[in-house]
């Protein structure tokens, strides 16, 4: 276990993986950049929280597996302890449903588990800006999205396209869709590519985000289910 106090100006990373290979390969890129230094490589949750008692940590990023219970207590746990901590989840599942979670947890982005070197800076770099950072399970690709600058108000959207981003957002297909709302399966296909081109996002993770982030979809708001067309 490597533990060590950061330079200062440097922004110490803290790396918890149960993979020998994952955690040295890290360490090894990161001596790339003179402004990182990892400050600690964890086996497992528990030697992660005693290390971040005794470090100065700015980012962690963090196995879900290492997380024997609730993913969402833990997290809410840390970011309770540590307010100024980023915390970058590597997971192989990116579901909807599990980013919506971690999201309401503090989590501040997202890596699949064959991250690059260039996801692994990009994803630093967004953190720090105060940006989430997300790589869809679908494809390769991230979206940054700005907290101070993204705002709902930004971008109107119709009774029916926050339905449809509802449902989108609960990990619904489009035929579930278009059976709930009782409409044409084609007409949810077109609003759903019409409103992820409207928001800048790549794909339906980056749109869940994009609801998340700007109070479009809540696990306590119930208003849409209410209303009926």
């Amino acid at each position: 276990m490597l533990a060590i106090q950061k330079r200062y100006n440097v922004k110490g990373i803290v790396i918890a993986d149960e993979n020998d290979i994952l955690r040295i390969g890290i360490d090894v890129i990161c001596k790339e950049r003179s402004d990182l230094e990892i400050v600690e490589l964890a086996k497992d949750a528990a030697g992660l929280e005693n290390s971040l008692s005794k470090l100065e940590a700015d980012i962690v990023f963090l196995n879900l597996h290492l997380i024997k219970t609730d993913c969402q207590i833990f997290i809410k746990r840390l970011k309770s302890t540590y307010p100024q901590l980023r915390c970058i989840v590597i997971t192989e599942n990116l579901t909807n449903s599990l980013i919506i979670e971690l999201l309401k947890a503090g989590v501040n982005g997202f890596l699949k588990r064959d991250f690059t070197k260039t996801n692994f800076f990009e994803s630093i770099d967004t953190v720090l800006n105060d940006r989430l950072y997300l790589i869809s399970r679908q494809v390769d690709t991230s979206l940054h999205i700005n907290k101070e600058n993204s705002r709902h108000g930004q971008v109107e959207f119709s009774i029916k396209e926050l339905q449809i981003i509802k449902l989108l957002c609960e990990d619904k297909s489009n035929k579930e869709i278009a059976s709930q709302l009782n409409i044409n399966i084609r007409t949810v296909e077109s609003i759903r590519i019409r409103i992820i081109k409207r928001i800048n996002a790549k794909s339906i993770a980056g749109l869940v985000a994009y609801a998340f982030m700007n109070n479009i979809y809540t696990f306590s708001d119930q208003l849409l289910d209410s209303i009926i067309i």
